[in-house]
C-alpha cells in the first residue's frame, strides 16, 4: 500500500496541479499555433514569399531601360597611309592609338507579352512552393494530432486504472479483516495483491509511454511546451457535418501549376511576336564617325531595332501543345484526389457517426457493469463470494468505463481528421 502511495501521489497531485494551473493547460488550438509560428516550415514559406518578391522584381526589370558602358583602348601596327600628295590638300595622319568610351541605352517598346509572362510566372511559381510547404505543414498537424490524442488515452487509461487499484487497496483491507478472523482463506489476499501488483506494472508503462509522448510532442513543437501540460479534449458535443467545402494545399498546388503552364503558354506564345526596342549610343573616342579628324571626338547614333527569331516562332506553337498535355494531367490530378478525398469523408464520416452509437451503449454497458461490481464487493464482504470472483466483475466495469472514454476521445479525433480532410487553413 505504502509502495503503491509513493508511485501514484506524485501523478495524481500532478494532475491536480495542472487543472489548478492555466498556464499548464494545453489546448490543440494552443499546439497548431505553435506549430505554425515555431515551425521551420514556416520560416521557409516566409522565405518563399520573399524570394518570389525579389523575382518579381527582376522580372518587371524587361521594361527598365538598360545602360551599357564600354570603354576601350587599342594600339595598332599600322594605319591607312595615302600614297600620293596634292598640292593645295592636306592629307591627313592617322593615329595608331585608338579611344572609345560610349553609353548603349536601349529602352524596350514592345516584347510581345515576354516581361508580363515572366513575371506571372514568377509569381505562380512561388504559389506552387508555398502549397508544397504548407503540404508538409499539415503532414506534421496530423502527426501532431496522432501524438495528442494518444497522449489523452493513455491519460485516460492512467486515471481509471488508478481508480481502480484505489478500490482494490479498500477491498485488501476487508479482506485482510476477513482473513484473520478466519472468514477467507488467505489465498483471496494474495490474489489481489497480485492483482493490484499487476494494475501497477500497467501504470509504469503507460507513464513512460505518455513521457515519450509528450517528448515527440515538444520536440515537434521546437520545444515551446511545458513537459507535461494537461491536455484539453477539443469541445465537439454539439458538431454537426459541415457543409461542402475544400480548401487543401494539395488542391491548390495542382490549382497553381495549371496555372503555371498557362502561362508558359504565353511566354511560348510571345516568341512568336518581335521584340521592339529604341537606342541611343554616345561616344567620345578617336576614330570617330569623322575620319578624317584624327583629335578626339564625340558622336551619337539614335535609332529604333527589332529582333524576331524564326527557330523560336516555329518552336512556341510546339511548346504550346506540350504545355497543354500536361495541363490535362493536371485536371487528372485533381479529379482522382477529389475522388480519394470524397471516399475518405465519406469513411470518417461513417466512423463518427459509428462512435456516437456506439458511446450511447458504452455508457448503458457501465452503469450494468458497475452495479454487478458492487454485488459482487458487497458480497465478499459478508463472505457469500471469492475475491476472485468480484476481481472478474471489477475488470469488466473497468474496461467498459474505458471503452466509454477511449470511444469519446476516438470521436473527437474523428471529427478532427474530418476538418482536416475537407480543408483546414492555417491561421496567416
Amino acid at each position: 500500500m505504502k509502495r503503491f502511495m509513493i508511485f501514484i501521489a506524485p501523478l495524481l497531485i500532478g494532475t491536480q496541479l495542472y487543472a489548478q494551473s492555466p498556464r499548464d493547460t494545453l489546448s490543440l488550438a494552443d499546439v497548431y499555433e505553435i506549430l505554425y509560428t515555431e515551425n521551420p516550415v514556416t520560416d521557409k514559406i516566409r522565405t518563399s514569399r520573399q524570394i518570389t518578391d525579389l523575382n518579381e522584381r527582376i522580372a518587371k526589370s524587361g521594361w527598365y531601360p538598360d545602360f551599357e558602358l564600354n570603354a576601350s583602348a587599342s594600339y595598332q601596327s599600322e594605319v591607312v597611309e595615302f600614297p600620293f600628295e596634292s598640292p593645295g590638300f592636306d592629307i591627313p595622319n592617322f593615329s595608331k592609338d585608338h579611344y572609345n568610351l560610349s553609353v548603349n541605352v536601349t529602352q524596350p517598346i514592345f516584347d510581345g507579352g515576354r516581361t508580363r509572362a515572366s513575371k506571372q510566372l514568377e509569381d505562380e511559381s512561388g504559389d506552387i512552393t508555398e502549397a508544397s510547404l504548407k503540404s508538409d505543414l499539415l503532414k506534421l498537424k496530423e502527426q501532431v494530432d496522432r501524438i495528442y490524442f494518444g497522449i489523452m488515452i493513455l491519460q485516460k487509461q492512467r486515471e481509471i486504472i488508478s481508480l481502480a487499484i484505489s478500490d482494490m487497496e479498500e477491498q485488501l483491507e476487508i479482506v485482510q479483516s476477513q482473513v484473520e478472523n478466519g472468514v477467507l482463506l488467505p489465498g483471496n489476499e494474495a490474489t489481489l495483491r497480485a492483482e493490484i501488483l499487476n494494475r501497477e506494472q500497467q501504470l509504469t508503462k503507460i507513464g513512460h509511454d505518455i513521457i515519450a509522448g509528450y517528448e515527440a510532442l515538444n520536440e515537434i513543437l521546437g520545444g515551446e511546451t511545458p513537459m507535461v501540460p494537461t491536455l484539453i479534449l477539443p469541445e465537439k458535443e454539439h458538431w454537426r457535418k459541415p457543409g461542402p467545402m475544400t480548401n487543401r494545399p494539395e488542391l491548390d498546388l495542382l490549382a497553381a501549376r495549371g496555372e503555371l503552364f498557362e502561362t508558359q503558354k504565353d511566354l511560348a506564345n510571345a516568341g512568336k511576336l518581335p521584340q521592339v526596342s529604341l537606342f541611343a549610343r554616345p561616344f567620345y573616342g578617336r576614330p570617330g564617325f569623322n575620319l578624317f579628324e584624327d583629335d578626339l571626338q564625340f558622336n551619337w547614333i539614335v535609332g529604333i531595332q527589332a529582333r524576331w527569331s524564326l527557330k523560336t516562332a516555329r518552336n512556341a506553337s510546339i511548346k504550346t501543345d506540350v504545355l497543354h498535355l500536361q495541363q490535362k494531367n493536371i485536371t487528372e490530378d485533381r479529379t482522382l484526389f477529389e475522388r480519394q478525398q470524397n471516399a475518405a469523408l465519406r469513411r470518417l464520416n461513417q466512423e463518427i457517426m459509428g462512435l456516437e452509437e456506439q458511446i450511447e451503449r458504452d455508457a448503458e454497458i457501465v452503469e450494468l457493469r458497475n452495479q454487478v461490481a458492487e454485488e459482487k464487493r458487497n458480497l465478499v464482504e459478508e463472505g457469500s463470494a471469492t475475491v476472485t470472483e468480484y476481481i472478474r466483475e471489477l475488470n469488466e466495469f473497468v474496461r467498459a468505463q474505458l471503452q466509454l472514454e477511449l470511444r469519446k476521445i476516438q470521436r473527437v479525433q474523428a471529427i478532427i481528421n474530418y476538418e482536416t480532410e475537407q480543408g483546414w487553413t492555417w491561421k496567416e
